[in-house]
């Protein structure tokens, strides 16, 4: 079982750093650029859920909400493989 929890934690923290990537390069690159086309595949789907709402003064913060989301559900399956 701790090795399950290791593995979905590690999944999380990677899926948090992809979504950081595309924010990151979301600054310096058009959407169809390499290597944003494909972080950008793998991100919106991920930010649908929240983009409607989380707007807010032309900004969208769904990058922000669910990286911190992510980060936070990787600590506590992380946590709680560790003794």
């Amino acid at each position: 079982m701790d090795f399950l929890l290791l593995i979905v934690g590690r999944l999380v923290q990677g899926i948090a750093f992809v979504l950081f990537l595309d924010a990151i390069l979301s600054w310096f690159q058009e959407p169809d650029q390499f290597p944003r086309r494909y972080t950008r595949a793998l991100a919106d789907p991920i930010y649908a859920p929240l983009r409607g709402f989380l707007i807010i003064g032309g900004m969208d913060l769904s990058p922000l909400v669910m990286i911190l989301g992510l980060n936070f559900l990787a600590n506590v399956l992380l946590g709680a493989v560790s003794p």
